[in-house]
């Protein structure tokens, strides 16, 4: 299976630039692609190599939805632990609101390694849906959870996001802080002044950290 998945590789990929935005060429390649997901005995590099050329795909074609086959097939994944990480690398390129419900959905039914890879993806992709799951997560137990959970809350940086933020108990006070200062790159300007402003006078804080609160009030 290696030596035919690596033989594939550059057939794969001139037909992709072939293809171009024709859906019809898309869907094809991507049956191709989802047909190798679906084999058990594939190797890890076979699995990822497909899941890079499956997010290109779905990138290109921006015609995820979440009732597709393959959008069943990496919903799956996403809360495997061997193939969590694959799925993610398949949709994280992926925009539009079927791969957020597919992200969304899965952190409800996760944990450890699957939920915090999640909880990063969603972050990135300023996920505004999730805040009231992530809110939660900042009083789990896990440090390590409630931590990530916290900066993803800092990337999604609604008006929810930060008042979450402040009020978080148990997390250290450095990560919150920057997680309050990300999400002043998305806060409405009225709101961002504020945080910085505190941000910049609270003492406790690194000075290093005040100084950058400083520079964003700028």
């Amino acid at each position: 299976l290696p030596r035919r998945v690596a033989a594939m590789r550059p057939q794969l990929d001139r037909d992709f630039v072939a293809a171009g935005k024709d859906p019809a060429k898309l869907a094809t390649l991507e049956t191709r692609l989802l047909a190798v997901l679906r084999l058990k005995d594939a190797t890890f590099a076979a699995r990822q190599a497909v899941c890079q050329r499956l997010g290109l795909i779905l990138a290109e074609s921006s015609a995820a939805k979440t009732n597709t086959p393959t959008a069943k097939v990496l919903g799956a994944m996403l809360l495997d632990e061997r193939d969590s990480d694959l799925a993610r690398l398949a949709l994280d390129p992926v925009p539009g609101a079927a791969v957020d419900a597919l992200l969304n959905g899965a952190l409800a039914k996760s944990s450890g390694h699957v939920r915090l890879g999640l909880i990063s993806s969603i972050g990135r992709r300023h996920l505004a849906a999730s805040v009231p799951a992530l809110t939660q997560l900042l009083a789990d137990p896990d440090g390590t959870t409630a931590t990530t959970a916290a900066r993803a809350l800092g990337e999604i940086g609604t008006s929810e996001a930060a008042t979450a933020l402040q009020a978080a108990k148990g997390i250290p006070s450095v990560v919150i802080a920057h997680a309050r200062l990300q999400a002043t790159t998305r806060l409405p300007a009225a709101d961002a002044l504020r945080t910085v402003r505190e941000l910049q006078a609270d003492a406790s804080l690194p000075t290093t950290l005040r100084a950058a609160a400083f520079r964003r009030s700028l």
